[in-house]
């Protein structure tokens, strides 16, 4: 028996993660501007054009993501879970001269990487709140009942909410990683001694976005060779995780939305 792919779905996941990315880089931007460092304005990343913010290799991470279908029995051989729930990737890195930061370069820094995350994470949260505000409005109005026009286009744009939510979330769990190119690199990067960082950074530099990408997709390949793959998807815990915060905030299950 065959999965089908949910194309409206795979659609939202990646609309969700432009828009999500966009916002992402655009508030590492606006923070080291505000913190007097001009390089990103300098270098056109102070924007919320999308364009300007995409990194192919990122890019093409959340298209497999978000495309991804198998079969059950694939599924019960390599631990492949059957629909994408977020769509992770990156943007391409803003690049700032720390010594222009204000407050110093680890500290400028580590503020600098803390941006992204915590913009994703406040926008997810506000997502959460509106599907609070808006879904016992609209399931009062009878919008629900029953299969109309109206119903389907109500749940396709509370759908939507969810994804978009969900990817916002997501990437902001995503981003905790210290490896490159993900923020949490650079707070880590920032917070030990400068030996340390040094030795760190020459190993992470080098090989940080391979072991990403490892991590993501080689890993469950080989535990789904031993029985083992259901286990070794890190994106199913990072979206779990992401359910469970909106679904505690917007009082719904935000899961239930995905199955449209």
């Amino acid at each position: 028996m065959m999965i089908k792919l949910n194309v409206i779905l795979a659609l939202m996941l990646i609309g969700s993660f432009l828009v999500a990315i966009a916002l992402h880089e655009w508030s590492h931007a606006v923070v080291a501007s505000w913190l007097g460092d001009p390089t990103p304005r300098s270098q056109g990343r102070k924007t919320l054009r999308i364009p300007a913010h995409i990194d192919p290799l990122g890019l093409l991470m959340c298209l497999f993501m978000a495309f991804q279908t198998t079969s059950y029995a694939v599924a019960l051989f390599a631990g492949l879970h059957p629909f994408a729930g977020v769509a992770l990737g990156w943007g391409k890195p803003v690049r700032t001269d720390p010594w222009k930061l204000r407050g110093g370069a680890d500290r400028g820094t580590i503020m600098v990487a803390c941006a992204g995350p915590l913009a994703n994470l406040i926008i997810g949260i506000v997502v959460a709140l509106v599907l609070r505000l808006l879904t016992p409005i609209l399931d009062g109005a009878g919008v629900f009942q029953g299969i109309t026009v109206g119903s389907i286009v109500v749940t396709r744009c509370l759908q939507l909410l969810a994804v978009f939510a969900t990817v916002n979330v997501g990437l902001a769990i995503f981003n905790i990683i210290p490896l490159p190119p993900l923020d949490g690199y650079k707070v880590l990067y920032g917070l030990l001694p400068v030996q340390q960082a040094k030795r760190y950074a020459n190993w992470a530099e080098r090989y940080g976005m391979y072991t990403v990408l490892a991590i993501f997709f080689l890993v469950p390949f080989f535990f789904g060779l031993i029985g083992l793959g259901a286990f070794a998807w890190l994106d199913k815990y990072i979206v779990l995780g992401a359910w469970a915060i909106l679904s505690l905030i917007s009082g719904i299950d935000v899961s239930a939305l995905y199955l449209y």
